[in-house]
């Protein structure tokens, strides 16, 4: 799973779990799949990860909780709750 600037990568794994499964005796059915995700940006359109110095991590070691708070707060007023 990734985001879809990262699908060649999918791919790769994907064949190589696909190459792997075919090696092992009995050859093994189950296949890999891959899932993309459009990309997060910000609001001017920014891409929004490591490779722009602002991605936002669940390790709390990584990006702080208030800093995690700050950048989803805005956020609340699009999320909608369906019963």
């Amino acid at each position: 799973m990734g985001g879809s600037d990262q699908w060649g990568n999918i791919l790769a794994g994907l064949e190589m779990i696909n190459r792997e499964n075919i090696k092992q005796l009995p050859v093994v059915e189950e296949k890999g799949f891959g899932l993309t995700t459009p990309l997060l940006t910000t609001a001017s359109g920014q891409k929004i990860g490591k490779s722009a110095r602002n991605a936002i991590w669940l390790d709390e070691k990584m990006t702080s909780a208030f800093d995690f708070y700050q950048v989803y707060l805005p956020l609340i007023e699009y999320i909608e709750i369906s019963d």
